[in-house]
């Protein structure tokens, strides 16, 4: 099984396991997006997030579908630009789709400072749903 495949589709959905979390990426003008599998494909060992996608501009997309262990998603998308950006001062986005947010406002609004700061990339945390639209 290939980790990478080519995307052109309207709409691309990633989903956990338990099919609890979804993440979905508009793409009205069907442009060619890059889906990796980072999970145990990409990365096979260590922390890592489970998907990567790669738009028409290079923008690197991370993301995670979780419980309830924000803190330990947020890690596991470190690691994983850590270990797969092209370049880790160009401008990414970060998905964390949880089941739960037990994190206060604070202390999402801090990881999100943090991830800017380290990564050059925003951070977005949401319950069961995050949608994003590639332009």
């Amino acid at each position: 099984m290939s980790c990478t495949t080519k995307v052109k589709a309207s709409k691309i959905v990633l989903t956990d396991g338990a099919g609890k979390t979804k993440m979905c990426f508009n793409n009205p003008n069907k442009r060619q997006i890059t889906k990796i599998i980072v999970d145990n494909c990409a990365i096979k060992s260590g922390i890592r997030c489970d998907f990567m996608l790669v738009d028409h501009k290079s923008l690197e997309h991370y993301i995670e579908l979780k419980g309830k262990q924000i803190i330990h998603a947020c890690n596991q998308i470190e690691e994983t630009i850590k270990q797969l950006t092209k370049n880790v001062f160009a401008v990414k986005h970060s998905f964390i789709v949880s089941t739960a947010c037990p994190l206060t406002t604070t202390e999402v609004q801090i990881l999100k400072a943090q991830f800017k700061k380290k990564y050059n990339s925003t951070l977005t945390v949401k319950n069961m749903l995050c949608e994003h639209c590639f332009e």
